[in-house]
């Protein structure tokens, strides 16, 4: 339970900044309680993925934690966001991205 009402969404084999229901294989808002959101999808070897968190406003960032649990070792590349970029804001359905602009 966190102080920022977060949205989960799941991608492969990668999020498209320009395009952000292509590739989306699924998203949450609240199952996890509290704002939060929880994703429970079988994931398959060797295969890439993306976990996009936004939040329910434009304009609001914040630290959260994100938990991967499995049966075996997952490995995470974590890829930050350039401070130094501009980014507009888009909107798919009710959710809110920062579309970064290069």
């Amino acid at each position: 339970n966190g102080s920022l009402n977060t949205y989960g969404y799941l991608y492969s084999p990668a999020f498209d900044k320009n395009s952000p229901s292509d590739n989306l294989i699924t998203g949450n808002d609240n199952s996890a309680g509290g704002g939060q959101f929880r994703i429970s999808s079988e994931l398959v070897a060797g295969q890439t993925y993306e976990v996009i968190v936004t939040t329910s406003s434009a304009i609001v960032f914040g630290s959260y934690t994100l938990l991967i649990l499995g049966p075996t070792a997952v490995n995470l590349t974590y890829v930050p966001l350039s401070t130094y970029c501009s980014f507009k804001v888009i909107q798919l359905n009710d959710h809110f991205f920062r579309h970064w602009i290069d």
